[in-house]
């Protein structure tokens, strides 16, 4: 019987360097990867396993906007059964992900990131003791002067593999440089999502804003930069990404793993999804396949990696056309990404914007304004507030 391959630590950095241009090796001897851009460090910790380090009992993680938790007592949340991520769409007095920076001041001096191998922590009954890389790395980071909070932890498991969360961010990488708009945010309980949103991502790139595409919490922490990448679609989209751990669970027809999985959500009328990508290592296109040819199999995308780390990447075939219901939920979608941006005002700052008198203030009031808002209105506030 064939044994499942999941990605093992080397191949996994490989991966990591041609994927993520800021990343780079650390010459220093210190770790593995230096990232010198804090909020792609911050970014690491949202989409998966990897944390700051803090001290042997403690670590920093930065949260996504996932199914977890809501950010707010008070939460707005689409109307639909298939609406799966329980937090808010409309924020109210939520402060953006940038003012929790202060409490980590160091943020701005690069972060060294360690790779590290899940298996060499096995007891010899086989346990697997996470808490003692900790203890090594709090050992390693005294001896060389490091600051702690400088330090990014990322392990493999106990069998020196990569799982569902390496190949998540993966694919988040990949699909934010062809220019969509990646979140956790979705309408099935997939694990991943990507919006093709050409008229938003166009304004906030011809203002120099963005040069790509954006992780949805981006948005909250905005860069400035110059030189315009192209989406690689021209039409609204909306992908469902489905990531695996091994290659037999990518290739899978199963219902509940891979191919299986995908096809079962994008047979979901009321999400409305026009494409799936399926994630995992060690797959080709061709892997996907079953035999029978008129399968949804044969259209959906893949992002995998060969035996050597370089990236093996394929855009869904065939897009289902844009129905009622997909059209409501991108609506809901754009209707995040605004509130995203409103984020970087304060409170009174979005009264202002809305045009709301404080002593005119109602509930219905500031979420229909917010609903009706216009990106661009949105847009043109943010050079008076960003540096």
């Amino acid at each position: 019987m064939t044994q499942p391959r999941g990605i093992k630590i080397d191949v996994a950095k490989k991966l990591l360097c041609e994927v993520c241009d800021f990343i780079e090796s650390d010459s220093s001897g210190i770790a593995d990867f230096l990232i010198r851009d804090w909020k792609e460090a911050a970014l690491l910790t949202a989409y998966t396993e990897a944390y700051f380090f803090y001290n042997d009992v403690y670590k920093i993680k930065f949260r996504a906007v996932d199914t977890s938790f809501p950010r707010e007592s008070l939460i707005f949340v689409p109307y639909s059964r298939a609406t799966y991520t329980e937090t808010e769409v409309i924020p109210i007095f939520s402060s953006p992900i940038n003012k929790y920076f202060r409490f980590l001041p160091d943020l701005n001096e690069p972060k060294y990131l360690f790779m590290v191998d899940g298996s060499k922590y096995l007891s010899s009954k086989g346990y697997f003791h996470p808490e003692r890389i900790s203890e090594d790395i709090a050992r390693r980071i005294s001896e060389l002067g490091v600051k702690p909070t400088n330090c990014i932890i990322w392990s493999s498991d106990g069998r020196g593999e990569y799982g569902e969360d390496f190949w998540q961010y993966i694919s988040g990488i990949v699909l934010r440089n062809e220019g969509y708009l990646v979140t956790y945010y979705g309408f099935t309980t997939a694990d991943i999502y990507a919006y093709g949103l050409p008229d938003y991502l166009s304004e906030l790139r011809s203002r120099g804003l963005l040069n790509r595409g954006v992780f949805i919490e981006e948005l909250e922490i905005l860069p400035r930069l110059s030189g315009v990448k192209p989406p690689s679609y021209a039409e609204e989209e909306m992908l469902v990404v489905e990531a695996e751990s091994s290659d037999i669970l990518t290739k899978s027809h199963g219902e509940n793993a891979g191919v299986g999985q995908l096809k079962r959500y994008l047979a979901d009328w009321e999400a409305g999804y026009t494409g799936g990508i399926v994630s995992g290592p060690y797959v080709t296109k061709s892997d996907l396949m079953c035999s029978d040819e008129k399968c949804v199999c044969r259209s959906i995308g893949l992002i995998s990696c060969d035996e050597d780390g370089r990236l093996i990447w394929v855009r869904p075939k065939y897009q289902k056309p844009s129905s009622e219901t997909s059209l409501k939920n991108l609506k809901i979608v754009k209707d995040l990404v605004k509130c995203a941006l409103l984020r970087n005002l304060e409170f009174e700052q979005r009264l202002r914007l809305l045009g709301i008198s404080p002593k005119d203030l109602s509930l219905k009031k500031y979420f229909d304004r917010v609903l009706s808002l216009d990106i661009n209105s949105i847009v043109e506030q943010l050079p008076k507030f960003r540096s």
